[in-house]
């Protein structure tokens, strides 16, 4: 006889334990653990781990619902488990509502750097290029200007024999018209 109520009674018990320990592990006992665990802790994981809180909550209701219907839990104890649980998964759920929303921030400003790291190191890359063609531009500019200070003493020797040239030949031509006039 003993047995028969000791039996639903250890069960009972150790159902209820293991339901109050595995909410007090996700939940950190009746103390609540602050959201922001460190200031290095992204965002990001803190959403996670309240996700993982939540759905451990759920799993509680869930296990509590089962064991209510097995008879294991009283109607009054399933109730009251079943409220607190409801209480700490609003409680979770509001958290998560501001947390994703920092989640997101952080993510976008992320991106954002990515971009501008993306963007420097490109520009960086092309200064380079540029800098490295204006100096074979320049390379080739100083050749052209020597070839063209050299070809200029030949274009002005040119230009001078032709004015020579022109100068003879209009000497030429006074001479043929003042032989032909007489002119002295």
């Amino acid at each position: 006889m003993v047995v028969e109520y000791l039996l639903p009674a250890t069960v009972i018990g150790s159902s209820l334990a293991m339901l109050i320990s595995a909410y007090r592990y996700s939940s950190a006992g009746g103390d609540r653990r602050p959201v922001a665990t460190s200031v290095s802790t992204s965002y990001r994981s803190m959403v996670a781990e309240l996700e993982i809180r939540r759905d451990a909550v759920k799993k509680a209701i869930i296990a509590v619902i089962k064991q209510a219907e097995e008879g294991k839990i009283p109607p009054d104890v399933k109730e009251s488990l079943i409220k607190k649980f409801e209480r700490d998964l609003e409680e979770i759920e509001r958290e998560l509502k501001s947390l994703r929303l920092y989640a997101k921030l952080e993510e976008l400003r992320e991106e954002y750097e990515r971009l501008v790291r993306e963007y420097e190191a490109r520009r960086a890359k092309l200064e380079e290029e540029i800098r490295r063609l204006e100096e074979r531009l320049k390379v080739r500019h100083e050749e052209q200007r020597r070839e063209e200070r050299e070809e200029k003493p030949e274009k002005e020797k040119k230009r001078r024999a032709r004015e020579e040239d022109d100068l003879e030949e209009l000497y030429n031509e006074i001479s043929k018209i003042i032989e032909e006039y007489g002119v002295e």
